[in-house]
């Protein structure tokens, strides 16, 4: 029994690790990741600056050579614009649908079993090329975390 237990933990853990080797952990962008439901180190980040309300800062990320920071910040960046907490100028709103429109892989994670790397085009919006696996869309992710930041 025990050594049956044993190979059935070995195989969950060995198939969780496959499933992982492809995504960027110091690039990803994820709300709720493995057993623990951690916010990745770019989300925490980002929910650091909501929290502490320094919205500017987080336009600065537009321009970051990290695609999960660029993308993040395009998505933040858009709602407090749109909610009048930031003003972005042309540039900063040309650079943000850049971002979207990008082809730029982001690793993403949700949960114990989805770690993935996906375009950041897809973060923002489904087509008819994109697969089940590209389910990962940053507003059905983002929403409440944001809102709940942008609340403390």
């Amino acid at each position: 029994m025990k050594h049956s237990l044993l190979i059935i933990l070995l195989l969950f853990t060995t198939s969780i690790s496959f499933g992982q080797e492809d995504v960027d952990e110091k690039s990803m962008i994820g709300f709720g990741c493995s057993v623990g439901g951690e916010q990745s180190e770019t989300v925490r980040k980002f929910s650091i600056l909501l929290a502490k309300k320094k919205y500017y800062k987080l336009a600065k990320f537009l321009n970051s050579k990290n695609f999960a920071e660029k993308a993040l910040a395009a998505y933040v960046c858009e709602k407090l614009n749109g909610l009048k907490k930031i003003t972005l100028t042309a540039e900063d709103l040309n650079r943000i649908q850049r971002i979207k429109d990008s082809e730029d892989l982001v690793s993403v994670c949700s949960g114990c079993t989805q770690f993935e790397k996906i375009a950041t085009k897809n973060l923002f919006s489904r087509n008819e090329e994109s697969t089940p696996n590209e389910g990962f869309l940053i507003e059905e992710h983002a929403k409440y975390w944001f809102e709940f930041y942008l609340k403390k």
